[in-house]
This record gives structure tokens, C-alpha cells and sequence, in this order.
């Protein structure tokens, strides 16, 4: 009986392992560390703009930034590596922290070339803003049409306009998170 308790003790010690610090199982999101370095508001990796271009659009994004304080960032990579839209522009989001931590007022448009898949990533504090319908649309009607012609330059500065006067439009939103009303509906 004394050589099967033994037995039994070594197995589990074998099998649960033999720690003496606590193992906690807590879940880890999975983050991908080819997460290209932020270098200004405009990091074309995927070079589909000019520099004439990229400079025009980095002053466009820097006038919201000085005046509101809200933060634009555009993004274009050349291949998502397998990998969803979604995925890599919250992987993106969370690397680069666009935006004011207390307002989590930050947008990412992300350009996925060789998948051929736009993202617009809204922060928390501008989603009463811009709600992902509103998103969709201004990538639906005004950046595909410019893109299917190979006019990045002209859809990447009309949904930045558009992502813009949406802002100003509501300044007094910014900061706020949509909170469901309490009565169910």
C-alpha cells in the first residue's frame, strides 16, 4: 500500500508539476509583434503615395490634432500576413495608443494592399461620432470609388475630410462612450 501512495504522489507531482509558485490561468490576448513603428500621421508602408502627398495629408490630420485634440492616423501596409482587418488595426491601436488616454479619442485607417481590405479603427471616445455604419459608408461611397481608379491620395483625403467635419461638427461628443439606455430598447 506504501509503494502505491508513493506511486500515486510521484504521478501527480509528474503531472501537475512540482511549483511552489501559484499558477494562474489568465487569458492573454495574442498580439503580433510585426507591428510596423508609427512615424508620423501618415505611415504609407505600402508607398502608394507621393511625398508631396503624404506631406498634404500629415498636414490635414495635424490640424485636427491641434484643434480638437483628437488624433487620425493613416496606415497602409502591404499584406495582412493571414490575418484580419480587425485583428491587425486593434493590434495597431494598441501599439501606437492614437489618441488622448483620457478621451480614447483616436482613429486608425488601415489599407491592407495585396488583400485589398480598408479598416477604420474609432476609438471609444469618438464611436457617438462615428458608429461603425458611419465607417462602413464613408469607405463604401468615398474611399473605394478613388481606390478602384488607383487614386489613393484623393480617397485617403476625402474620408479624412469627412472623418474631420464629423468632429468638428460635434466637438461636444468627444470623449463620450455610447452607453446603452437603461430601459432595454
Amino acid at each position: 500500500m506504501r509503494n502505491f501512495q508513493y506511486f500515486l504522489l510521484l504521478t501527480l507531482l509528474t503531472t501537475f508539476g512540482c511549483n511552489s509558485q501559484s499558477q494562474k490561468s489568465t487569458p492573454q490576448r495574442t498580439t503580433y509583434s510585426n507591428v510596423p513603428e508609427l512615424y508620423a500621421r501618415v505611415n504609407d508602408y505600402a508607398d502608394i503615395l507621393s511625398d508631396d502627398e503624404e506631406a498634404n495629408l500629415n498636414q490635414l490630420l495635424k490640424s485636427l490634432e491641434d484643434s480638437i485634440g483628437s488624433q487620425l492616423v493613416i496606415l497602409s501596409i502591404v499584406s495582412l500576413d493571414e490575418r484580419t482587418i480587425e485583428e491587425y488595426s486593434i493590434d495597431v491601436a494598441d501599439n501606437w495608443r492614437i489618441g488622448r488616454a483620457n478621451y480614447n479619442d483616436g482613429i486608425i485607417i488601415t489599407l491592407a494592399m495585396k488583400d485589398r481590405m480598408i479598416r477604420i479603427e474609432v476609438g471609444y471616445g469618438l464611436e457617438l461620432i462615428i458608429r461603425d455604419e458611419i465607417a462602413k459608408k464613408i469607405i463604401d461611397s468615398t474611399m473605394i470609388p478613388e481606390f478602384r481608379t488607383g487614386n489613393f491620395n484623393a480617397g485617403l483625403t476625402k474620408a479624412s475630410e469627412k472623418i474631420i467635419n464629423l468632429i468638428y461638427s460635434n466637438p461636444e461628443l468627444v470623449g463620450k462612450k455610447w452607453e446603452p439606455n437603461n430601459n432595454g430598447k
